[in-house]
């Protein structure tokens, strides 16, 4: 009976042929997928150009050892929540302490049994995802506390423009610059009202500096992410919402290919929710939206948001930017360009860029992520796209949820 995951993905590690061939024929049998390695330096390969979801190895082997495997691997933030299954010829004390100390999860003794060994696979493999599930609702919780903190701040910024512009004309008014007043109590209130704003004033700045103070860097929590899965999720996420408004979603995958790169999966499934939420939101009826996911100029990721939300002007887009400072009046605006404003700070952390500009027939967001971020060198990237799509006639994937294959 196949009760594994057909996502699971599996790398087994032995320079016997006869033991990797018996360990993929027993994880397929259970609906796993299982790639091999002859020894530590080709397992090593496959695991800088492979996002694997568990490492089986061999402690005993020619060349780099199963263990001087653990160890390099262990170094490496990127497999930080990669589990490892050690096999070994030897159930001594020391051997297995010594690969415990180095990061192996758990451990298994030649000769093998492949019933057992397919039950430890799976069990270790549900404990690794279920540790993984509840890191990222902690990381999710403290990314929520971030982005709370970073909106007091924001919005305690936009509050300064039009509080400076009230508190310098009641300055006026109180001076009478333009002629006098003629009723002595409208006098008396201009004068209560011109010092009632110097205590906003001032407990303004206050909120000011306790922003700026809590709006310190975010630290990611990087892991190899299948960049074209978390932007399906992200859409599909938003459908029902869409459908509500009667709007059109569609991810259009102009890759074909999934993509693995190194980022924080929270911090851009929230960036991406976020601009998917506002285009949602203020989107007229019966329009449509397009996400798409490709390649820019320099092999670079861009993932681009197409939706009819009004145009921002210029001086709008400057200030989401960070290239520029604009009050905005209109409280629908304030909450749009807040929410994108926090996306940009989260692309940035990831030294990726946001772009926007006013299209046709609404407003295009781009978020564009640094080549050095993907796993996959740009040749291999392009030949496994060439190969995706026939020559005569470029391929279209379904604008619907996409699976990895």
């Amino acid at each position: 009976m196949k009760t594994g995951s057909p996502d699971w993905r599996i790398l087994f590690v032995d320079d016997d042929p006869f033991y990797r061939d018996l360990a993929a024929n027993a994880l397929s049998s259970a609906a796993m997928a299982c790639d091999v390695a002859a020894d530590g330096d080709a397992a090593l390969m496959q695991l800088e150009t492979g996002a694997f979801d568990l490492l089986i190895v061999d402690l005993s082997m020619p060349g780099r050892s199963g263990f001087e495997v653990v160890e390099t691997v262990r170094a490496d933030p990127r497999h930080a929540d990669l589990p490892i299954i050690v096999v070994t010829g030897s159930d001594d004390d020391a051997t297995i302490s010594r690969a415990f100390h180095l990061g192996a999860t758990s451990f298994m003794v030649k000769p093998l049994n492949w019933q057992l060994f397919v039950q430890n696979v799976r069990f270790v493999l549900q404990a690794a995802h279920a540790r993984i599930d509840l890191r990222r609702a902690k990381r999710t919780a403290e990314f929520m506390s971030e982005l709370k903190t970073r909106l007091v701040g924001t919005l305690v910024t936009e509050f300064q423009s039009p509080l400076r512009a009230a508190f310098n004309f009641s300055r006026l008014l109180e001076q009478q610059a333009d002629g006098p007043i003629s009723s002595p109590l409208y006098v008396e209130w201009v004068g209560e009202l011109h010092r009632a704003l110097g205590r906003l004033s001032s407990v303004h700045l206050k909120m000011l500096n306790f922003g700026r103070s809590l709006s310190n860097q975010i630290q990611l929590d990087e892991q190899v992410i299948d960049l074209t899965d978390l932007v399906s999720a992200a859409v599909e996420a938003a459908q029902a919402s869409a459908r509500r408004r009667s709007l059109s979603l569609a991810f259009n995958d102009t890759l074909g290919v999934p993509v693995a790169l190194r980022a924080d999966a929270v911090l851009i499934s929230n960036a991406l929710g976020a601009v998917l939420d506002n285009a949602v939101k203020f989107t007229p009826r019966g329009q449509k939206i397009v996400v798409t996911l490709g390649l820019k100029e320099r092999d670079r990721l861009v993932v681009s948001i197409e939706d009819g939300v009004p145009t921002l002007s210029q001086n709008q887009i400057d200030e989401i930017l960070g290239v520029g400072q604009f009050a905005v009046a209109n409280p629908e605006a304030v909450e749009a360009t807040t929410a994108l404003k926090m996306c940009r700070i989260l692309i940035e952390a990831h030294q990726g860029q946001m772009h926007i500009r006013a299209g046709d027939r609404g407003m295009e967001t781009s978020f564009v992520l640094p080549k050095e971020r993907r796993i996959a060198a740009v040749e291999p990237l392009r030949a496994a796209i060439a190969a995706a799509r026939p020559a005569a006639q470029p391929s279209r994937r379904s604008p619907a949820l996409l699976r990895r294959a």
